[in-house]
């Protein structure tokens, strides 16, 4: 997996790294456990680093798939899940 991002620029504790295939541009994240990850495929190259540049370098309690781990991590540790 390539990178176009010097790793300490990120601060998103799931962030995995980043991926260009086929013509689209990827962000890899942590999945639901140890045995995954999560790809968000954006259109173009841009949008992946406003991404990037919004939440996983500066705001990553904002970002929504962030958000969602965080609380699928919560639920899980409260034996909800």
């Amino acid at each position: 997996m390539s990178t176009d991002w010097n790793s300490t620029d990120i601060v998103c504790p799931y962030y995995h790294g980043t991926d260009v295939r086929g013509g689209r541009a990827y962000i890899v994240c942590d999945g639901l456990d140890e045995y995954c990850t999560m790809q968000m495929r954006f259109e173009t190259l841009d949008r992946r680093h406003a991404h990037i540049e919004a939440y996983c370098a500066e705001k990553y309690w904002s970002c929504p798939v962030c958000d969602s781990l965080d609380f699928f991590h919560l639920k899980q540790e409260e034996g909800e899940l």
